[in-house]
């Protein structure tokens, strides 16, 4: 106890080098605390379910492509229940897809988020209802099982829509204008898919099974694919084994259905390692940015540490020579070392606590599991282990530099003033080489990722996003069950809203571009087919009449769609130049014909004739290339979900939103407009994960940076302070000023060359790292790295003047009396 008080009594006596030695540690800190807890509840939380580890993602894969590692493909309806009917290494396999429904009440008509699952995806799961129940096999049944159409409700949705009345389950709901009976209510803290936007309800997959516009039930088209499938191992199942099962299968589903399933296999992926795909890579460079923050820090208190023991000499001497041995001093000063640290790490938590709300506020929103970030048991736990690491970590060395004292000798020339040193300088010298080093590499990191963000945000999306509204609507099949009444509400919506004023063109899509969703479908040439087993795949899109010039695609050749291209004229495609580079190298594709996937009702594919060649377009985000795309008249494959679009004169679009809503109402009043966003929102969430990189990487940038410098300013004073008889006998035999502060200043700028040369090396294997998060950016950028160099040489030489000509200006005969 007494070695604790006599630590706190030194740091109280000191507290000019306290306040400061604190303040470094507490940034330190606070920032890894911080950003640890949002890892913590990212990547290295469990899923919230039971045994989450043998829970797994399972999903198509072309092997044509070579990227394993990219996102999932979805399976078809009979692809699924082929696949949970044959294999043995799962104990469940079940499927979902979303869905938005219109909720009719009394209060009127508003629009629900569903998930639409198969009747064992809660046991998938292990889920148990808080009311009720939830779905069973036999709610699979087109039409539902006994009680015909079913409906399980989340948590919050029975809170908010039925204040937590339990009389909930057993009523009717209007969903789409189908009765849907609630059988049960889901408990608190539920949720699926963890990422994205909260499920209000649960329905069975039994509506796939009913036919919609004049179609095969989705539960028969083995051409469509649309399920995400989920899963758990079996009892002693490993990954490898569930991989080797469906491999197999896929073999034999091949052989059994070419058409639609050679070159098809299957991925097996661990579901937490599947959800948060996207985001790993570039959280655990934050956490590692961060942690070279927590180190500047540290080498930072460690040369001030080791420049106050240049003072505590002869103390340590004196100790030595009354009898303590050096364990015991260095006992003692590990210990000041470990208060200080623990007094930083406490005031370090409280300002991870507020920056972590922050943190919350502005990280991007696909971001999963994102509301579960806070600080808990786990991150005191790091914030403790951090502390204590740290008061080691910069401590040891000091404490072992103060200890090594020839008592004697020290003694000696404390009684004549003069103080010994070389030591430590060299070891001042390797810790301002390392927190220089230190701080290049996260300049360059930092400087690498704004220069990929402003590369991306150049990028010719080839759409214009300005001035362009958005929504998303969905026609109940029941109050439009054939593909004619979808084309006409289409297009009487169309003409009703490009008649608004203040708007210019109008048009539907499916899907809409940059919004993360994509439809691919098989297609062959007519004129030369493709061999066998090579049928090809592209990125496809259904458009009304008036898309292309409400999107602002140029046309190249050719015509675009027209008014008179109906459900009953002869069938047409339009191409983008990608797809025509690609499929017709040095031929005019106009007046060619290709098989497409689409089709109308139980139709076989059509073949359609090429009648124009429009721009490039990136579908996905601003970080894809341009892909062969082709475009079907959404008049001539009718599609009850679609996305309006409304292009206005005003810069603000949401200023016709009203008209945009009361001209859908007069239409047809049941069907609410959900997703009402300017089309440039979606555009910007192409940089938001970018954005939020650079704007923490450059905060620790900066951060690292000011701390750099300060601590050479530190180092710097605190040596010329002990050089104080030297400079003064110095400036005494004639000596300039200005000699005086080169030398400092050179020798300083010495070790910082040594410091860059080794900061180059470390900055240059940092961004090969970061290849993965960085866009239009190679592992090496001289730019960036020589301004990276010439930013800390003047940092370095401004922290290095200013003590040196303080000590040049000293009064020779005041610095030799002093001594």
């Amino acid at each position: 106890m007494n070695d604790w008080l006599l630590a706190l009594r030194h740091l109280r006596q000191q507290p000019r080098f306290t306040v400061f030695a604190l303040i470094t540690l507490m940034l330190g800190i606070g920032a890894n605390t911080a950003i640890f807890s949002v890892v913590n509840a990212v990547l290295l939380a469990p899923l919230p379910f039971r045994d989450p580890s043998q829970l797994i993602a399972l999903g198509g894969h072309d092997t044509r492509d070579a990227n394993l590692s990219g996102p999932l493909n979805t399976l078809a309806f009979p692809e699924f229940f082929d696949l949970r009917s044959r294999s043995t290494r799962f104990s469940q396999l079940a499927a979902y897809r979303e869905r938005t429904f219109a909720l009719t009440t009394g209060a009127g008509v508003q629009s629900v988020y569903a998930q639409r699952v198969t009747g064992n995806f809660f046991d998938a799961f292990a889920i148990q209802p808080a009311l009720g129940r939830t779905f069973t096999i036999d709610d699979e049944r087109p039409g539902g099982g006994a009680g015909g159409l079913v409906v399980v409700l989340s948590h919050d949705f029975w809170q908010r829509e039925f204040a937590g009345d339990p009389s909930a389950v057993g009523r009717v709901m209007t969903l789409d204008r189908l009765p849907f009976s609630i059988v049960g209510v889901l408990p608190a803290g539920f949720r699926f898919p963890i990422q994205g936007q909260p499920t209000d309800i649960y329905v069975s997959i039994a509506i796939d099974g009913l036919p919609a516009a004049g179609q095969r039930p989705n539960t028969e088209q083995r051409d469509n694919r649309q399920l995400r499938v989920v899963g758990r191992l079996g009892p002693q199942v490993s990954l490898g084994q569930a991989r080797a099962e469906v491999h197999e299968l896929a073999g034999v589903l091949a052989r059994q259905y070419p058409a639609e399933n050679t070159n098809w296999d299957y991925v097996v992926r661990p579901l937490g390692e599947y959800v948060v795909a996207n985001v790993r890579t570039g959280l655990w460079i934050l956490l590692g940015a961060v942690g070279l923050v927590l180190l500047i820090s540290c080498v930072n208190v460690a040369s001030l540490l080791l420049a106050r023991a240049a003072g505590r000499r002869r103390e340590v001497a004196v100790r030595l020579a009354l009898g303590a041995t050096r364990a015991r001093v260095l006992r003692q000063l590990l210990i000041e070392s470990v208060v200080l640290s623990a007094i930083a790490g406490a005031l370090g938590l409280l300002m991870a606590v507020w920056l972590t709300g922050a943190l919350v506020g502005v990280i991007p929103k696909d971001v999963p599991r994102v509301e579960n970030v806070h600080v808990d048991l786990g991150v005191l736990a790091f914030t403790l282990a951090v502390s204590l690491v740290t008061g080691v970590l910069f401590g040891l060395v000091p404490a072992f530099q103060a200890t090594r004292v020839d008592v004697e000798q020290t003694l000696r020339a404390s009684a004549r003033g003069a103080v010994a040193g070389g030591t430590r300088s060299r070891s001042s010298a390797v810790l301002i080489v390392c927190e220089v080093a230190l701080a290049f590499v996260l300049l360059v990191a930092a400087g690498v990722l704004l220069k990929s963000l402003i590369r991306l945000g150049g990028v010719q999306s080839g759409l214009q996003a300005d001035h362009l509204l958005t929504g998303r609507l969905a026609l109940p099949d029941v109050a439009y069950p054939n593909p004619g009444d979808i084309a006409a509400f289409h297009e009487r919506l169309a003409d009703a809203l490009g008649r608004l004023p203040g708007v210019t063109s109008a048009s539907a899509v499916f899907p809409l571009p940059m919004s993360g969703a994509l439809t691919t479908t098989n297609f062959d040439l007519a004129d030369h087919p493709l061999p066998a087993g090579s049928q090809p795949t592209a990125v496809t899109r259904l458009t009304g009449s008036d898309y292309f010039q409400t999107m602002g695609i140029p046309l190249m050749r050719g015509r675009l769609f027209a008014r008179s291209d109906r459900l009953q004229s002869p069938p047409i495609v339009i191409i983008n130049e990608r797809f025509a580079q690609q499929y017709f190298p040095g031929r005019d594709p106009i007046g060619r014909r290709m098989t497409t996937g689409w089709a109308v009702g139980n139709q076989r594919p059509q073949v359609r004739e090429i009648v124009g060649v429009v721009g490039n377009a990136r579908h996905l985000s601003l970080r894809e290339d341009f892909v062969p795309e082709f475009y079907v008249p959404i008049a001539q494959v009718p599609f009850p979900v679609a996305t309006i679009l409304v292009r206005t004169e005003s810069a603000s679009p949401e200023t016709v939103t009203a008209a945009v809503r009361k001209a859908l109402s007069q239409i047809d009043p049941a069907i609410p407009l959900t997703a009402v966003r300017p089309f440039g929102e979606y555009r910007a969430g192409s940089l938001a994960g970018a954005r939020f990189n650079v704007l923490l990487l450059s905060i620790f940038a900066a951060v690292a940076l000011v701390l750099t410098a300060v601590g050479i300013y530190g180092v710097i004073a605190y040596s010329v302070a002990a050089r104080t008889r030297e400079i003064g006998v110095r400036l005494a035999l004639g000596a300039r000023p200005s000699s005086i502060v080169l030398n400092v200043v050179s020798q300083l700028m010495k070790l910082v060359a040594i410091s860059l040369v080794i900061g180059v090396a470390g900055a240059f294997a940092c961004v090969r790292l970061m290849q993965g998060i960085l866009f239009g950016i190679g592992p090496w950028e001289p730019l960036t790295f020589l301004a990276t160099v010439a930013l800390l040489l003047a940092v370095a030489f401004v922290a290095s003047v200013i003590p040196a000509r303080l000590a040049a200006s000293y009064d020779p005969m005041s610095a030799l009396r002093a001594e």
